[in-house]
């Protein structure tokens, strides 16, 4: 590629950016933007963390992943691959956390949440997504790894639901997608890791909530937050229906619009 051009940048929502570095004069002749004027190009990342942007010397059309630069009308491109991964957030395990603030939609009694993360350390308690409630240390529901176990629970304001637990030696600094599944209907909460279920129980009880935070990487006890997440997370899902293994592991890899029924959160970070 020409010296100016950054053939890869990674963006916070799983896509991949294609820029000029020098944008003075830019007149979009040099980077094919469909609007006539422009200058970003961009590309999803799959499930594999790779993307491929096609470089056009010619006009071979217009799509979301195809830039061109000058050159001779009909001459072949060339494809930039990117293979740094898909971009994620990172938790510093001291105080780094996401408080989404409370709102009705967040607060259902059917609920699937999902998301994909990567252990820097496996030590202690480290949560994942908690909606803390009450003033000691309840969750409307939260998941969590306790050492190498990773738990999960729901309660309402006298009671939990039966802890789930499963033992999962996993080794740090590797990818998992981690879902905990709550049917108020049928009675049932569920632990699914990669798309499976490893554990689940019966239930009666029907979370409670109260004004409490939407919370990604901390729980809150007592007041105070703590059991910070220490590694990474991204395309962390919030529904208010109870997803099956057959759907989450459909929709695990794939990339989601927003628009999808029953989706009440979507946190790609």
């Amino acid at each position: 590629c020409p010296s100016d051009l950054v053939a890869a940048q990674p963006l916070a929502q799983l896509d991949l950016l294609v820029r000029r570095d020098a944008d003075v004069n830019f007149l979009g002749n040099d980077v094919y933007h469909p609007g006539g004027l422009g200058q970003t190009r961009s590309s999803e990342v799959g499930a594999d963390g790779t993307a491929v942007f096609h470089a056009q010397l010619g006009n071979d059309g217009n799509v979301a992943s195809r830039f061109r630069l000058k050159g001779p009308a009909g001459a072949n491109g060339w494809n930039v691959r990117y293979t740094g991964g898909r971009p994620a957030l990172m938790f510093d395990g001291l105080d780094d956390h996401i408080a989404i603030a409370d709102a009705p939609a967040l607060n259902p009694r059917a609920f699937t949440v999902e998301g994909w993360f990567n252990f820097a350390t496996l030590g202690g308690i480290r949560v994942l997504v908690a909606k803390p409630v009450g003033s000691g240390s309840g969750d409307s529901m939260a998941v969590w790894m306790d050492g190498a176990q990773l738990r999960a629970i729901a309660q309402d304001f006298t009671r939990p639901a039966p802890l789930l637990a499963y033992n999962w030696p996993h080794p740090a600094g590797t990818w998992h997608h981690v879902a905990y599944t709550f049917d108020d209907d049928a009675n049932r909460h569920a632990l699914l890791v990669d798309g499976v279920e490893v554990t689940g129980a019966d239930t009666d009880v029907t979370p409670a909530y109260d004004a409490h935070p939407f919370l990604i990487g901390a729980d809150i006890e007592g007041g105070r937050l703590g059991y910070f997440l220490h590694g990474a997370a991204r395309d962390i899902r919030f529904w208010n229906q109870t997803r099956s293994a057959a759907q989450i592991g459909a929709d695990l890899n794939r990339r989601l619009t927003g628009s999808e029924a029953g989706l009440i959160g979507l946190w790609r970070l």
